[in-house]
């Protein structure tokens, strides 16, 4: 369930930005399919892959685990 949560919400944050899968990867210092493994829900990021994220989405860290504790209690 969380798993599934970071993954939506890493997607949604990527598609709201308008980047691909291989943009984000590039911005992050990523590759594509890693990038696509963590959007399925494949892998679970390391705290050091969750701050490559967020500065590909020019986000703060934090924000992303806020939108995910908030994701999970809607459910």
């Amino acid at each position: 369930m969380l798993k599934d949560q970071f993954a939506n919400v890493i997607r949604d944050l990527r598609m709201e930005r308008g980047l691909s899968q291989e943009k984000l990867g590039f911005l992050a210092g990523l590759d594509r399919t890693y990038i696509w493994r963590i959007e399925n829900a494949k892998r679970v990021p390391s705290i050091e892959v969750l701050f490559m994220l967020a500065k590909g989405l020019e986000i703060n860290p934090s924000e992303i685990i806020l939108k995910v504790e908030n994701s999970i209690s809607a459910v």
